[in-house]
């Protein structure tokens, strides 16, 4: 078979894993209306000090020492 056959599979692989998260459901559905609505929202959001790492790689963080405040009307994305 050549080398050819082996980068296919990997290829197929890998389309597996992107179909599987494009499919999956998840926990929270954002298009419910269900749950509580806030009519005023007043005050900022403040995170000190935060550390976090995924599971599967837990030697990596992803934040050390992460320090962010979201004052009020702000929009912030991570």
């Amino acid at each position: 078979m050549g080398p050819g056959l082996s980068v296919i599979n990997v290829g197929r692989s890998a389309g597996v894993n992107i179909f599987d998260t494009l499919l999956r459901c998840p926990l929270i559905d954002p298009s419910s209306n269900k749950g509580r609505k806030l009519d005023i929202v007043k005050g900022k959001i403040e995170f000190r000090n935060i550390f976090f790492t995924y599971v599967n790689n837990p030697k990596k963080p992803i934040f050390y020492n992460f320090n962010l405040t979201i004052e009020p009307g702000q929009s912030v994305a991570l």
